[in-house]
């Protein structure tokens, strides 16, 4: 009888671990995951700080991939928002499509957007000198804030850039491929 007891034992627990992998790599497979957002160039062609406006003209490329093999993200609009030291200093929309677009699981798609414009930036004096040094150096640290719109909710991606100014050459070097953050 004891014997009869430990093959039950075994195999349940044998069922049971097979039922908690197959469990496992269902969800791996099947769950949706955030997309991957990258800013993979981006580059100043002006910023300049002068009676309190800031002037700017920046362009990014940004590619989103969907890494969920199964699951399908429907954009409807994907918002930019630009600050500098903490200021907003530009929102637009920078959806390169008729809503709404299918991101297909295990795809990428690209984009090219330009800010440009001007904006008033009550810069304090600690700040213009950051600014200032900041312009010696060639570039700018600017934080992208992207709201995605998606069919069933709204998702918010950061991204710290580090944007280069071109030269008047009107080419950009420097800049490194950033991956965005998830945020609530």
């Amino acid at each position: 009888m004891a014997c009869c007891s430990l093959k039950c034992c075994i195999i349940t627990s044998s069922i049971i671990i097979l039922l908690s992998l197959t469990l496992c790599i269902g969800l791996v497979v099947f769950l949706p995951q955030n997309p991957k957002f990258y800013v993979t160039d981006a580059s100043l062609s002006q910023f300049d700080y002068t009676n309190k406006t800031i002037q700017y003209s920046m362009a990014l490329n940004i590619t989103i991939r969907n890494p969920s093999m199964k699951f399908t993200y429907d954009y409807t609009a994907i918002e930019g928002n630009a600050f500098y030291l903490d200021q907003r200093f530009s929102t637009q929309n920078v959806s390169v499509w008729k809503p709404p677009y299918v991101n297909k699981g295990g795809k990428s798609f690209s984009m090219h957007t330009v800010f440009k414009g001007q904006q008033v930036l009550n810069l304090s004096n600690t700040q213009i000198s950051l600014f200032n040094k900041e312009k010696d150096n060639g570039s700018y640290t600017i934080a992208m804030r992207f709201i995605l719109f998606l069919d069933k909710l709204d998702a918010k991606v950061f991204c710290g850039l580090k944007v280069p100014l071109a030269a008047n050459n009107g080419s950009a070097n420097g800049f490194k491929n950033t991956k965005c953050k998830f945020v609530k």
